[in-house]
């Protein structure tokens, strides 16, 4: 069994993206980790709306092997706003089976208004 991707970055301005996961065997595509988040940088001097999904998450592994880490979402703007249903998530990837999951990646807002 592998481990998942382990957390990196730093937690008030992060930047990078999450690391993949350990892999069981990686000549067999079904074995291999998960990989790792993206990174996702939004700087607005006026407002940003969240209406829908912003996602950085770690992917799933295959047999045997580790979810991917989840990346960084980091967020600077004069207000922030948006619907009830916006998400923001950067989620370590979970195991199919044997293995284990990744490590949650890291999410930073900062704002002036709401």
């Amino acid at each position: 069994m592998c481990r998942g991707g382990l957390p990196n970055d730093q937690p008030t301005r992060p930047l990078l993206p999450g690391s993949g996961g350990g892999s069981y065997q990686v000549a067999k595509a079904a074995n291999r980790g998960g990989a790792g988040g993206g990174a996702v940088r939004i700087e607005a001097a006026g407002t940003c709306t969240i209406n829908g999904s912003i996602c950085a998450s770690g992917a799933v592994s295959g047999h045997a092997s580790g979810g991917g880490a989840g990346g960084a979402v980091f967020i600077a703007c004069g207000r922030l706003a948006g619907s009830t249903n916006g998400l923001i998530e950067a989620s370590g990837g979970a195991v199919k089976n044997a293995g284990g999951g990744g490590a949650g990646g890291r999410i930073a807002v900062m704002y002036r208004d709401l």
